[in-house]
């Protein structure tokens, strides 16, 4: 197979600020509390990453400065064929289902609970 390999970073938010407002959403979606210990907890690690992070780790991990350059020509390849617009700037929350009432706890407190955890 002739496939390139490419260097990026597993993500579930934009910025490393936005790490408490990603795991408040899971707490809701999983509807669990933020003291509650088996809420999803994530490392610093998952924000997108600028190219020298992704250079810094990847060097850290043992590739030479070589197969990062591929690694990273590859990864702009793919990033030029694709034509996707991200607003940023919004907040924007997870549809949350459940029972009528708990629904409408969400909707009206949500934004309270956004700002407490920030």
């Amino acid at each position: 197979l002739n496939i390139s390999c490419i260097l990026t970073n597993h993500y579930f938010y934009p910025k490393k600020e936005d790490k408490p407002t990603q795991e408040l959403a899971m707490a809701i979606k999983d509807n669990l509390r933020l003291y509650d210990p088996n809420h999803r907890k994530y490392d610093t690690l998952n924000h997108i990453m600028s190219e020298e992070e992704i250079r810094s780790i990847a060097s850290k991990n043992g590739y030479s400065t070589e197969q990062i350059d591929m690694r990273c020509e590859n990864t702009v390849k793919i990033a030029e064929q694709c034509h996707t617009k991200i607003a940023m700037g919004q907040m924007l929350f997870p549809k949350y289902e459940g029972e009528e009432d708990v629904v409408a706890l969400y909707e009206k407190y949500k934004d309270e609970l956004v700002e407490e955890t920030a």
